[in-house]
């Protein structure tokens, strides 16, 4: 059985500033990175924030990332 690092981060995601917390996700993803974590999971809804009225309209495609 292969063994791996996984790394879960607790943030928050802020309504209307999708950009931003893209950039946080990108800061998270290289601490995870170099503490070695293969996969890095994050809260569901955070690019465009939780129990808004259009998620299905705000919604974007997760971009593939090779660490």
């Amino acid at each position: 059985m292969r063994t791996f690092r996984v790394a879960a981060v607790s943030m928050n995601g802020f309504l209307g500033e999708p950009e931003g917390v893209l950039n946080a996700i990108g800061r998270w993803r290289e601490q995870a990175a170099d503490e070695k974590a293969e996969v890095v999971l994050f809260p569901e809804l955070v690019v465009h924030g939780h129990f808004t009225p259009n998620t299905w309209e705000l919604a974007e495609l997760a971009p593939r990332v090779q660490v």
